[in-house]
């Protein structure tokens, strides 16, 4: 039996840092579409983030808004932890936090326990883009002998967007079939593949259009 990937994300800037308390969550909902089990855990400024409202007042550029990453981590089964003396030192209570959100003093599961990798903990950004995959672009003649059976457009959707539309996407067409995504996010193709490749999904490579680019993928499982 394969050990189960996992994966422990740190937060600790708060809704003044709009950009750098984003990232964690792009980086949540990115490992969370590739099957990866995700703990975020909220310690200093950042438990402010997981208080009810405080994540509709965050916004930064280039990013999809924090309300909308936090509910993507929510609904992908992230678990959140806060740290109980940072909330209390904030006066943030506890039934104030958004559903869901729980307490904890160690988020990870020990090493040695049957069936789990050690957790990969990330403490600061990092690029939604894995750098490894190198997407293969397809001639004409390829691209019409593909028939795909759905198109999602992304287009104008922010890391992670296009890959949880890809995600959402794939659920809608038959074993076999082939999903058309577009994207105007440069990165996607990438990121794509290697979700596709993680997942169990042929990545079957892309095609630039007009400021965005067709990216094609064929459903494994």
């Amino acid at each position: 039996m394969a050990a189960e990937e996992s994966l422990v994300i740190m937060v600790t800037h708060g809704p003044d840092h709009a950009e750098i308390a984003t990232i964690p969550f792009v980086m949540a909902a990115a490992a969370l579409a590739s099957e990866v089990k995700v703990v975020m855990g909220f310690q200093a400024d950042g438990v402010r983030l997981v208080e009810r409202g405080v994540a509709e007042g965050v916004a930064a550029p280039e990013f999809q808004p924090l309300a909308s990453l936090l509910d993507t981590v929510r609904e992908l089964g992230g678990r959140l932890l806060v740290c109980g003396p940072c909330i209390k030192s904030r006066r943030i209570a506890p039934e104030t936090l958004v559903e869901g959100t729980g307490r904890g003093r160690r988020p990870v599961r020990r090493r040695g326990d049957r069936g789990h990798q050690q957790p990969r903990v990330l403490t600061g950004p990092a690029r939604c883009t894995k750098g490894a995959a190198v997407a293969m672009a397809l001639p004409d003649t390829d691209i019409a002998n593909l028939h795909p059976a759905a198109v999602v457009d992304a287009r104008g959707s922010a890391c992670p967007g296009p890959l949880l539309e890809a995600k959402k996407g794939m659920s809608t067409v038959a074993l076999g079939a082939v999903l058309e995504l577009w994207s105007s996010d440069p990165n996607t193709k990438r990121d794509v593949e290697a979700w596709a490749t993680k997942v169990g999904h042929g990545f079957l490579g892309f095609a630039p259009g007009p400021g965005y680019d067709r990216v094609f993928v064929r459903r494994g499982r």
